[in-house]
């Protein structure tokens, strides 16, 4: 048990330190966007590749919020 603690804790070290705010907001309003657009736009009859999965759909959401919220980021000098 303790060995998983440490696992999770340098997960979060890790996302902490190379993860922006604005990435991580990005991340989460992707994949939400990513989830609604599956549930109020995309192919319900599961034929299309992308937009028939739940999952790729939030996955690629997330993607994109991630790459939405790098143009919030400031400059390091």
């Amino acid at each position: 048990m303790e060995e998983n603690n440490q696992d999770g804790n340098k997960l979060l070290n890790y996302l902490k330190r190379n993860v922006s705010r604005a990435n991580l907001i990005g991340m989460i309003a992707g994949a939400v966007g990513g989830i609604l657009y599956y549930y109020n736009v995309s192919c319900k009859s599961g034929s299309c590749g992308l937009t028939g999965n739940p999952f790729l759909m939030t996955s690629w959401g997330t993607a994109v919020g991630y790459l939405a919220g790098d143009f919030f980021n400031k400059k390091k000098k």
